[in-house]
Order: C-alpha cells, then sequence, then structure tokens
C-alpha cells in the first residue's frame, strides 16, 4: 500500500500579500509627516494604482493616496535605485498627471540599504509634481529591533512609530539576511494586539517577497502554517483582504463607467461610492447603464 503523499507546502500568491499590504500601507503613509518631516497633507482615501496608460510590473509595491487637500501620495518601496527605476518613476508620474488633471502628484520613495545616499528631489516646476526620497537603508536594523525586543519583553504598549519601525525593518541596515530579519520581525508581531498581526505579518511578508522572491515567502509561510493559531489568522485575513480588493475593482469600474457616459463624478455620488459594499456598487453600475443623466444615478 502506497504512503500518503507528503502535504504541499503552504504557498501565498503575491497577488493576496499585496492586498494585505496595501491595507497597512496606508498605516505607514498617515506616519510619514510627522517621523520623516514630509509637508503631506492627511490621507483621505487609497486609490487604485492600475492606470490604462501604463503595463504595471506585478512585482512592484507601491500604493496610491488621494489626501484630505485634493493632491496625490504615490508612495513606493526600493530596496535600490537605478536609472530606469527613476525613469519609471517619471512615467507613472505622467500616467497619473493624464489621469488626475488639475492635481498635484507627491512621489515618496522609501529606499532601502541598496541606497547610502539619496538623489536630490525632483521638482517639474511647471507640471504639478515632485519626487522625495526617504532613506531607510541608513538606519540601524540591529539597533531598532533590539529596541523593539525590549518591548515585547517588557510588555510595553508600542507607539506608532514602533509599528512603523515594524513595517520598514527589511529596509534597514542589516548584518543578518533577509530570511533572518523577517523572521525576526514576524516573532516581534506577536508583541501586537491579535487583530493587528495578521495585517503586518502580511506586510513584512510582502517586502521579503518584493526582495527575495517566491522561495524565501514559501519558506516563511510554511513556518507560519505551521501553528494552526496562524493559520486560522492568516487565512481570515486574506480573506478579507481579497474581498476589500474586489470592491475596491469594482468601485474603479463603476467610477471609470460615469465618466465615459457623463464626462465627472459630482462629489455627493463619490461619496456614496466610496461607502458602498459590493452588492450596492453593481447595483450603481446597472443604473449607470440604463441612466440618461449622472443625476439619476
Amino acid at each position: 500500500m502506497a504512503e500518503d503523499a507528503p502535504p504541499p507546502p503552504s504557498r501565498i500568491t503575491s497577488q493576496a500579500l499585496d492586498v494585505l499590504f496595501k491595507l497597512e500601507a496606508e498605516q505607514i503613509a498617515t506616519l510619514l509627516p510627522d517621523r520623516f518631516g514630509l509637508d503631506l497633507a492627511p490621507i483621505r482615501r487609497p486609490l487604485p494604482i492600475e492606470l490604462p496608460q501604463l503595463s504595471l510590473q506585478l512585482q512592484r509595491l507601491d500604493t496610491l493616496f488621494e489626501l484630505m487637500d485634493t493632491s496625490l501620495l504615490h508612495l513606493e518601496f526600493q530596496a535600490r535605485l537605478t536609472p530606469a527605476d527613476l525613469i519609471r518613476f517619471l512615467q507613472y508620474a505622467l500616467a497619473l498627471l493624464q489621469a488626475y488633471p488639475d492635481r498635484t502628484i507627491h512621489t515618496v520613495i522609501l529606499c532601502g540599504p541598496g541606497v547610502r545616499k539619496a538623489p536630490p528631489p525632483i521638482d517639474l516646476g511647471p507640471l504639478p509634481y515632485t519626487i522625495r526620497y526617504v532613506l531607510i537603508g541608513t538606519q540601524d536594523g540591529a539597533a531598532v529591533l533590539r529596541r523593539l525586543h525590549g518591548l515585547r519583553v517588557a510588555g510595553a504598549v508600542w507607539s506608532e512609530t514602533d509599528r512603523l519601525d515594524l513595517y520598514l525593518l527589511l529596509l534597514m541596515r542589516h548584518q543578518q539576511d533577509t530570511a533572518t530579519v523577517a523572521r525576526q520581525g514576524i516573532a516581534l508581531a506577536e508583541a501586537l494586539p491579535p487583530a493587528d498581526r495578521p495585517r503586518v505579518i502580511g506586510a513584512i511578508l510582502s517586502l521579503a517577497y518584493h526582495y527575495e522572491g517566491q522561495d524565501l515567502l514559501d519558506r516563511l509561510v510554511e513556518e507560519l502554517m505551521s501553528t494552526q493559531v496562524w493559520q486560522q489568522q492568516l487565512v481570515e485575513s486574506l480573506e478579507q483582504g481579497r474581498e476589500q480588493g474586489k470592491a475596491e475593482g469594482s468601485r474603479e469600474l463603476l467610477r471609470r463607467a460615469i465618466v465615459r457616459r457623463f464626462g465627472n463624478i459630482p462629489a455627493s455620488l463619490e461619496e456614496r461610492i466610496t461607502a458602498a459594499d459590493s452588492e450596492t456598487l453593481a447595483a450603481l453600475l446597472d443604473q449607470v447603464l440604463v441612466a440618461s443623466s449622472v443625476d439619476q444615478i
């Protein structure tokens, strides 16, 4: 009688992790002004990053937010910078300026250990666009790990800055390899409230995948899934992330349909779209297809 085959290694797709990462990225972006001295308005809402003008690479981690002053924040995470990266930032900036006319675009690049000296900021002058760099890779990751470990041992309450350092741990300077640092970061996440842990771990896993690839992601996930509690928490959080991702896709489809038919989206309708669940979004799309004016939606 043949022996049962061993179970396949646990796998989480990069797309699923990308959803979790973007859920946490809003927290990262919210803390940028105070932590790094960036002059940015508070965040109003996240926006879809997929633009029809560009074919985006799947292995990029970036996020797009609308700020309270109506400007847009484009946030990038880069382990290293090359001239090709700068060209890509500018191409995406032009696509954003076309997709969101009359908006100011702020690109902020969080640079990892492969960047020792930040390039000068870029201001396109007549075009409302700037690029700024934040050097995370110059920070002593070992010192941050010791401080966060001390908080965990003492059972202390973590500040928002502490939590931000945990998010950005893999972008800091370390003597240890990425896998070891990721494992230490995941272990430290146990000090956070249970409801916060899966999304924080998702952010750490996303950065690990972004810099080292699928093999490291599979190893880390397999280690996590060996614990039943973590397996349940991660699966539940991923399902929530997938549902939110589907809703965001429906919102973007609805917005595009309205703009194509009627030219603009009134502020009151935008508020309804932002607050709507999946069922309501489907009903609104049906109304767009039959309405003779935007006021009938």
